[in-house]
C-alpha cells in the first residue's frame, strides 16, 4: 500500500509541475501578443517608420512592464500611443 501510494504522489507531483510549465508557457506567449499589438500601434502612428521596429518593441515592452497590469486589447490603441521623445 506505502508504494502505490508513493506512486500517487510522485504522479501528482509530476502533473503539477507540467501544469506550472504549461501555464507559465501560456502566460508567457499571451504576454508575447500584447507587446506585439502594442509594438504595432507604434509603429502605425509613426507611419510605419523604416527601421524603428526594434525600438518599436523595446518601449511596448517597457510599457508593458512598467503597467505590470493585465491588457485589453480593445483599448490598445488607447494605452500604447506613441509619443515621441
Amino acid at each position: 500500500m506505502t508504494t502505490e501510494s508513493n506512486k500517487k504522489q510522485s504522479t501528482r507531483k509530476v502533473e503539477s509541475n507540467h501544469l506550472k510549465r504549461d501555464d507559465h508557457l501560456r502566460r508567457e506567449h499571451i504576454r508575447q501578443e500584447h507587446i506585439a499589438t502594442a509594438a504595432y500601434y507604434r509603429a502605425e502612428a509613426r507611419g510605419f517608420t523604416h527601421g524603428m521596429d526594434m525600438q518599436d518593441w523595446l518601449e511596448a515592452e517597457a510599457d508593458s512592464e512598467a503597467k505590470g497590469r493585465g491588457f485589453d486589447s480593445r483599448r490598445a490603441r488607447h494605452i500604447y500611443q506613441y509619443k515621441p521623445r
